[in-house]
């Protein structure tokens, strides 16, 4: 986008709806053309302990 859309307040929330929608659009494109990614299930667990790990602390920071 180019030019002064950002005029008054809350207007430049139609051009990010419309930005968004085409992005969507082209994403699904984009994803239907893609091969399917296999990870393996030991790494998935790996990789699910690590994110989830600050939630299962018992001592230290919280995580929120």
């Amino acid at each position: 986008m180019a030019g002064g859309i950002y005029t008054q307040i809350g207007s430049s929330l139609a051009g990010s709806a419309v930005l968004g929608a085409i992005a969507g659009e082209a994403a699904t494109v984009y994803a239907a053309g893609v091969d399917t990614l296999t990870i393996p299930d030991a790494r998935l667990t790996r990789i699910i302990n690590e994110i989830l790990s600050p939630l299962r602390r018992e001592a230290g920071y919280a995580p929120a």
